[in-house]
């Protein structure tokens, strides 16, 4: 299992404590979930892989460097694995969303692409991620203020914060704490029409240190229609909640 914190930069993670907490976390929740099935992202040469191929009967993995097939072959076989980048991989439609948890570590620059392919819309039962610290405390559920990746995740998914890797568990240590993630799915998404979401999201978002109702105006004058309930006006989209989201998204129909 591995970290990057840039695109050539590879930090491994050393700490078997570490390891063995979030097996403890990836169990946990498939057995809650009563999956039956358990994919890892980016196993790398297996650290994680080999402490979790055992949990599920039907486990692969998505590995994009294919230098690595040696490594991986002695944990899993070859139909196991799923080379090239996950990102332009379709999974399996003979695999069930609703049995499925998805699990690995996620490097900066494509967190936030994986983690909307598989669970923007509510697709996978739920995950397990090790990401960068600050991601994670920007987007778990009870977060001060809400980022455009919280709005897409919280609306069918609780995230919870499960604990900080500090960078000594690693080799090199990275500049930057990391966090391992659980995402669980909710019973019923806060909206449940997410294009009209995301297509609200994309009008306020652009400028989240402005009000609802200066980004009224802006997008008024840019030709985009947005009404804002008056009572909003004043708030800016990292303080309001989902009711009055909900509330915006009527408005807008």
């Amino acid at each position: 299992m591995k970290l990057m914190g840039r695109p050539l930069g590879q930090h491994f993670l050393r700490d078997s404590k570490v390891l063995d907490r979030t097996v403890q976390r990836i169990t946990k929740l498939y057995e809650q979930n009563e999956c039956q099935t358990l994919i890892e992202i980016g196993p790398w040469k297996g650290a994680l892989t080999k402490k979790i191929v055992w949990i599920s009967d039907h486990f692969l993995v998505y590995e994009k460097d294919t230098t690595l097939e040696s490594h991986l072959l002695q944990i899993v076989n070859k139909e196991q694995i799923i080379w090239g980048d996950v990102l332009e991989q379709s999974v399996d439609e003979s695999i069930d969303r609703n049995t499925t948890l998805i699990v690995g570590n996620l490097p900066y620059y494509i967190t936030s692409p994986i983690l909307r392919q598989f669970f923007e819309h509510d697709h996978f039962v739920s995950g397990v991620f090790l990401i960068q610290r600050e991601v994670a405390e920007k987007i778990m559920t009870d977060a001060p203020k809400k980022s455009y990746l919280w709005w897409l995740l919280n609306n069918g998914y609780d995230v919870h914060y499960c604990f900080t890797v500090k960078p000594q568990s690693f080799n090199p240590p990275p500049k930057v704490d990391s966090a391992v993630i659980a995402l669980t799915r909710k019973e019923q998404s806060e909206v449940e029409d997410i294009d009209k979401l995301l297509e609200i999201l994309e009008l306020l978002s652009p400028y989240k240190r402005k009000t609802l109702g200066a980004i009224a105006t802006l997008n008024t004058k840019k030709g985009n229609t947005l009404t804002i309930p008056e009572q909003y006006t004043k708030k800016r989209l990292e303080e309001i909640g989902w009711e009055e989201m909900k509330e915006i998204i009527d408005m807008n129909e």
